[in-house]
C-alpha cells in the first residue's frame, strides 16, 4: 500500500481545545519525518471534533514561516514528494485503525505557481487526490471531494448517509466561515491585488 514511506517519530500531542480561534484544531499530534539528509519535516495531524482527520506537511525549518504550507516539495531534489505522501497515509491508517468512525480529510493549498498557471484546482489537491484514490481501498470508504476549494475527504462507507454530509457540511460552514473565500485559487488579479497591500 505504500511506497516507502520516511521514517517518522510522534513528538507531542496537544490539546489546543482552549483557544478561541475555532480555525485551529481540536488536538493536534506532531510527527516528525526524516529525510536521511537533515532535513527533517513536520507532519500535523489535526483533529476536528471526534469525527474529522486532516494532515499536512512541511519542513521543520520552516516551522515560523507564514507561507510553509505553500513550499513545493518537489523543489527539494532529494526527497521524493511520494515518500511524504506515502508516511501521511500510514499515519492517518493508523489513527482510522483506531477510529472506526473518523473521516480523513485534506486541503490542497494553492501556491503563486497554480495561480499564474490559471488553475481551476491546486497541484497539491489534484496529487493527494490522484494518490488517496489510488492507496485507499474505496470498497470501505466513500470520498467526497470539492476541486473549487481544493479538498478532499475520505469518509468511511458505514457512516456515510445524507444526514451525514448536511451534518458535515454545517459543521465546516459554521467552524470555518472566516476562511472559506480563502480556499479558491484566486484570480491573477485578485492574487497580485493582495500581494501589493
Amino acid at each position: 500500500m505504500f511506497n516507502q514511506p520516511l521514517h517518522f517519530t510522534q513528538l507531542k500531542h496537544e490539546d489546543l481545545t482552549s483557544f478561541s480561534d475555532k480555525t485551529l484544531p481540536d488536538f493536534r499530534t506532531i510527527y516528525k519525518a526524516s529525510t536521511g539528509e537533515k532535513k527533517p519535516y513536520l507532519i500535523y495531524l489535526e483533529q476536528y471534533s471526534d469525527n474529522y482527520f486532516f494532515i499536512k506537511f512541511f519542513p521543520s525549518r520552516h516551522r515560523s514561516n507564514p507561507n510553509k504550507y505553500k513550499l513545493r516539495t518537489g523543489e527539494h531534489k532529494r526527497v521524493l514528494p511520494i515518500k511524504l505522501l506515502s508516511t501521511c497515509l500510514r499515519i492517518v491508517v493508523e489513527k482510522m485503525n483506531s477510529h472506526k468512525n473518523a473521516s480523513f480529510g485534506f486541503y490542497g493549498q494553492w501556491d503563486a505557481k497554480d495561480v499564474y498557471a490559471e488553475d481551476s484546482s491546486s497541484q497539491r489537491y489534484r496529487i493527494w487526490r490522484s494518490i488517496a484514490i489510488r492507496k485507499i481501498n474505496d470498497e470501505n470508504f466513500h470520498f467526497l471531494s470539492d476541486s473549487n476549494f481544493n479538498f478532499f475527504l475520505v469518509v468511511p462507507k458505514h457512516v456515510y448517509n445524507d444526514d451525514y454530509m448536511s451534518r458535515t457540511q454545517a459543521y465546516f460552514e459554521n467552524r470555518f466561515r472566516s476562511k472559506l473565500d480563502e480556499l479558491p485559487i484566486p484570480s491573477i488579479l485578485e492574487f497580485e491585488t493582495c500581494k501589493l497591500q
